[in-house]
């Protein structure tokens, strides 16, 4: 009766915060409850497909550029939506409680889930109080919410993890696998598009970092590396479960293309974390249970590991080298089948394993004499891990308080400490709002407070409608006290790279009046939509060119030549709603770039402890499990394997959705179970 009347509530609980914020969703505030309403009855309905479709949502589900909301997003609510579904259906229909968690996994639970609720309440202590809203300026209360928000996430998702795991512990891991399988082809597609719209898909000597959808990093960070690192095994996990040539070529395909979008990070942390698993990887599924074939058993597992690792490495070639690519899937095709005509039932994985191979080899050699940004990244590795150490440095001296070495300084608050405590380090700007003169708000748009090298690396933007070859106006209310520089532009932009701009700089001078009416004409090259298939955005910007100075914005309007009025919330009546602030250039002050120091710095040595136990013991459950009957669980101890690796030079707990999906991983593997004296009957079948 306990836990009925839990479930009830935490679905509650979960529906009403998801319905209420579709309701103030700047886009679609009658259409998104509705589809909200119709999720939630269908994970009702059909309680399995809530892991499968909340994974694949997750690289998609956020249109914070569009809607300006930052510290909630399309998929948090997809989770709640979900999560209330599923908590519906456990309260009407209990299931047995099964076993309990051993006490090392929930010493491990608990602890983190405390310590993160202390850190919680530091942080928002920390940053004045609680102001609740659906953007952050990730110095404010909100971002002490937006670190916690995947753990309260997993915490509303748990009963239905246990009990569908206790239910069928095979099928709910294939049903995380297919879920980010699925993920990792859009993020493979988006990446795609986006540097077919901004650079080219073959050149690979421009600095030009992929992002994907992952919006998280319009200031910096690793939210794309985490996904890859945490993902990849599971593409691999795609190839070893095909079990026909017509469903392997796919999974294939996936490798490559996901192998380019690794590439194309140009990240090191997510080269190690994509590749170094793989050992790891032959070694769990090779023994086998007893019966398996032989071919399976060794032969194709170990061929499926050598794909991914040369899909990963080669994914440069399959797309310079088109052509070749999609002769090489056609001649694949040709192979599998003639090779399923033999007469073993699995020689064709073996064959196909080893043409393919033998092309990623072939074009890895032909690519290696295009592009330079790669070997220029590879060439600066000492220096950076110089700076690196010299950050993290600054980042532990940040624990100077006893307390904050009990506790940590608080969720989301690194980076008010690293520019307020640690010598050299400022934002490169900030955006705050104030009361407006008439009605709606002001926009208060600073430049970097000493700095001038950083001025001009922080943005008030709005994505756009973009047009082929149209001129832009600007018209705006600015108030300055001293003189200050002002850059307006537009700019084909998809994240933190521009590509072409139309703009303006201003040189303002206090008036007369407080207030200014200023309109202006942008100039520069006229923008274009490029291809169809892979359209360019568009961005409107402002920024402050001076250091130690700040404007005052209101009434904003852009107009394009054929367009009209083309900016929404221009009097910022509704809050930041649809504006976003962006950062280029310099992002230390807002990540420490390292997995373990983050939880030591934030959530205090107990939130470390805590955190690397319940990694250690979920990789130890996915590899007994993996050995002992449930194969599937070995691409959960190498996902877990890779946000270690990358973990090590990349901060992944502030990275949004990834760090859901971390703790999703380690969720699910703890809900398998210590597996010693109690392995399902099923899980042996």
């Amino acid at each position: 009766m306990v836990r009925t009347l839990a479930h009830a509530w935490m679905a509650l609980l979960a529906m009403g915060l998801a319905l209420g914020a579709a309701w103030c969703h700047p886009l679609w505030p009658r259409t998104l409850p509705v589809l909200l309403l119709v999720w939630t009855c269908a994970a009702w309905r059909w309680p399995g497909l809530i892991l499968p479709v909340v994974v694949a949502c997750l690289p998609w589900a956020d249109l914070s550029p569009w809607t300006g909301w930052t510290a909630l997003s399309e998929f948090d609510l997809v989770v709640l939506s979900g999560a209330a579904g599923g908590l519906f259906r456990l309260a009407r229909t209990p299931r047995p409680g099964g076993p309990p968690l051993s006490r090392y996994l929930a010493l491990a639970a608990l602890t983190f889930i405390a310590a993160s609720g202390v850190a919680l309440a530091r942080g928002i202590a920390d940053s004045g109080g609680f102001k609740p809203a659906f953007h952050t300026q990730h110095t404010d209360s909100m971002a002490a919410l937006l670190a916690v928000k995947p753990v309260v996430l997993l915490i509303l998702l748990w009963p239905i993890l246990r009990a569908q795991v206790q239910a069928d512990a095979r099928r709910s891991v294939r049903r995380l696998a297919l879920g980010i399988t699925l993920g990792v082809a859009v993020v493979a597609l988006a990446v795609a598009w986006e540097r077919l719209a901004m650079v080219g898909l073959f050149d690979f000597s421009r600095p030009y970092r992929a992002v994907g959808l992952f919006w998280e990093m319009h200031v910096g960070g690793a939210a794309i590396d985490a996904y890859l690192a945490l993902a990849m095994p599971f593409v691999v996990w795609a190839v070893w479960a095909a079990r026909s040539p017509w469903t392997w070529i796919p999974a294939a395909a996936l490798a490559v293309a996901a192998g380019y979008a690794c590439l194309t990070t140009f990240s090191r942390g997510v080269y190690a974390a994509a590749l170094a698993p793989l050992p790891l990887l032959a070694w769990l599924l090779w023994p086998g249970p007893p019966g398996l074939p032989f071919l399976r058993r060794s032969g194709a597992a170990m061929g499926a590991t050598a794909l991914a690792a040369l899909a990963v490495v080669g994914g440069y070639a399959a797309w310079a080298w088109a052509g070749a690519g999609v002769a090489g899937l056609v001649a694949l095709a040709a192979l599998a089948a003639w090779a399923r005509r033999g007469s073993s039932p699995q020689a064709w994985r073996l064959a196909a394993g080893r043409a393919l191979a033998a092309a990623l080899v072939v074009e890895i050699l032909a690519v290696l004499g295009f592009g330079t940004f790669l070997v220029d990244r590879l060439k600066q590795v000492d220096r950076d891990f110089s700076d690196r150490w010299a950050h993290w440095t600054q980042g532990v001296q940040l624990l100077h308080d006893p307390l904050d070495r009990v506790t940590g300084i608080g969720l989301g608050r690194l980076p008010a400490h690293l520019t307020r405590f640690a010598p050299g380090y400022e934002f490169s700007g900030a955006l705050a709002l104030e009361p407006g003169p008439t009605q709606g708000q002001v926009a208060v748009l600073s430049g970097p407070k000493t700095r001038r090298a950083l001025a001009g690396q922080f943005a008030l933007s709005q994505r756009i409608a973009l047009q082929d070859r149209q001129s832009y106006r600007v018209e705006l209310d600015i108030e300055v006290r001293q003189r200050t520089d002002l850059g307006l532009s537009v700019c084909e932009l998809h994240l933190l790279y521009e590509r072409r701009c139309q703009l303006r700089w201003l040189r303002l001078q206090p008036g007369d009046r407080a207030w200014q009416h200023v309109a202006v004409d942008l100039k520069g090259s006229k923008l274009t939509r490029g291809l169809a298939w892979a359209p360019r955005q568009a961005v409107f910007q402002v920024t402050v060119l001076d250091e130690d100075r700040s404007v005052r914005l209101h009434n904003l309007q852009l107009f394009g030549s054929e367009q009209g009025q083309l900016l929404r919330n221009g009097r910022f009546e509704r809050g930041p709603d649809h504006w976003m602030a962006l950062a280029s250039g310099v992002f230390t002050p807002w990540h420490i770039d390292n997995l373990y120091l983050e939880s030591l710095i934030e959530r205090g040595p107990a939130g470390l402890f805590a955190l690397a136990l319940g990694g250690l013991l979920a990789f130890r459950c996915c590899s007994e499990w993996a050995r002992h009957g449930l194969p599937e669980a070995a691409f959960l101890a190498a996902s877990l394997s890779g946000a270690a690796l990358v973990g090590l030079v990349s901060s992944v707990l502030d990275t949004g959705r990834p760090a859901f999906l971390l703790l999703l991983v380690i969720g699910l593997a703890l809900a398998l179970g210590d597996l010693r004296g109690r392995v399902r009957a099923e899980a042996l079948g």
